[in-house]
Formats: C-alpha cells, sequence, structure tokens
C-alpha cells in the first residue's frame, strides 16, 4: 500500500473512532510520527482530505477536522439516503446476473462476522465491501 493510502485510510479510520474529533488541529509533526511518513506524505494527505470537505485548512496553520452544522449534516444524511436507494433498485434489477446474489451474501456474511471484532477496521472495510 502506497504510503498515501495508509495516511489517508489512517486518518479516516481515526475519524471514523473518534480518536480525531470535530475541531481537533491535525499537526503535521505527530501525523509524521503516527503514520511514519514524510512532511509532502502528510501534506497532500491532508490537502485532499480538505478539497473533499473533511478538513480544513487555514494557511500557515494545521489542519482542523471540520465541524459541520445541523443543515450541513441533515443535506448528507439526504444525500446518503437517495443514493442508497439508487443502489438498492440497482441492486434488485441485477441480483440474478451472475453471482451477484452470491458475492452479496457473502459480504453480508463479512459484515456479520466482524462486528465482534475489536478491529473497527475490519467492519468499516466488510461495509465497504458490501456497499460496493
Amino acid at each position: 500500500m502506497r504510503s498515501f493510502d495508509k495516511v489517508y485510510r489512517g486518518i479516516l479510520k481515526a475519524l471514523y473512532e473518534g480518536r480525531f474529533l470535530p475541531g481537533q488541529r491535525l499537526v503535521a509533526p505527530d501525523l509524521m510520527r503516527e503514520f511514519e511518513a514524510s512532511r509532502n506524505t502528510i501534506r497532500e494527505v491532508l490537502n485532499r482530505l480538505s478539497a473533499v470537505g473533511v478538513l480544513s485548512m487555514i494557511p500557515n496553520q494545521s489542519a482542523t477536522v471540520r465541524l459541520m452544522s445541523r443543515g450541513e449534516i441533515v443535506e448528507l444524511l439526504e444525500v446518503v439516503s437517495a443514493l442508497l436507494c439508487l443502489a438498492t433498485n440497482s441492486a434488485t434489477r441485477n441480483i440474478s446476473r451472475d453471482t451477484n446474489q452470491m458475492e452479496l451474501s457473502k459480504a453480508y456474511r463479512e459484515i456479520e462476522q466482524s462486528r465482534e471484532d475489536v478491529d473497527l477496521g475490519n467492519f468499516v472495510e466488510a461495509r465497504e465491501n458490501y456497499y460496493r
């Protein structure tokens, strides 16, 4: 796995697990130590996370985990709900093609098995695979 991917996924996992909280500053030297990555890699990841709205970047300061307003959260959940409806409709139309039913059942079993796992990353990965 590339260093960029390792850091990118690591920060997202930390956010998901609550190790990084909204409003918290992410300091490059700390991230470099935690992820054993170069300053350039950290800078690239922070810029990408800022571009997708996860972080706020203020010039000459640390990146900050972005705070979302109640309205933004409602809008986000509305979009997620619409996307899940579209995905469900597509899955329903295509479930009998090829090995789709078998793959969906396998992905669901992986989610169920990972629920008890102490490594939250396994659950997140299984859930992503299921929705993919």
